[in-house]
């Protein structure tokens, strides 16, 4: 992780959607444009080898129910 924060911590949980979904909800959300958005998320972009071994991974891609997935991961 670019801040190494994850070395002080002793999870990790990160929140992901289709590409396009994020596309859509930062335009929404900040009044970006589509460049600026797909610039932003491609700068944010970790690899798996990148993760915490610890991360855990929730889907917020409007289709599956979030409260059962981190219930699960609990």
């Amino acid at each position: 992780m670019q801040s190494r924060l994850d070395r002080e911590v002793d999870e990790v949980w990160e929140v992901t959607a289709p590409t396009e979904l994020r596309v859509q909800r930062v335009m929404k959300r900040n009044s970006m444009s589509r460049e600026q958005v797909l610039a932003r998320i491609s700068s944010q972009s970790t690899t798996a080898a990148q993760l915490h071994p610890l991360t855990k991974t929730i889907v917020n891609d409007g289709v599956e129910p979030v409260l059962p997935q981190i219930l699960s991961l609990l």
